[in-house]
């Protein structure tokens, strides 16, 4: 977008109009350009949040078979 804009500079006064365009393409760039960073920085962030959080997980612990004598000697059943 950056190249169209430089294209499109007028190198003459009667051509103001598309010193105004060019401009307008100029801001867009940029504007794009920010929020893809940003973007780029949130997901960086994000990865690291995840890989943090994965880091700090308990690994899953074997549970024992729940059976009739478990649950009487827990006073679930009668």
């Amino acid at each position: 977008m950056m190249i169209l804009a430089y294209k499109l500079w007028p190198d003459r006064p009667e051509w103001w109009g598309f010193g105004l365009i060019s401009i307008c393409i100029w801001a867009g760039a940029i504007s794009h350009a920010v929020g893809g960073f940003r973007d780029m920085f949130r997901l960086i962030e994000r990865g690291r949040t995840i890989a943090d959080q994965t880091q700090d997980a308990a690994e899953a612990k074997q549970a024992r078979k729940v059976t009739t004598d478990v649950l009487r000697n827990a006073g679930m059943k009668r």
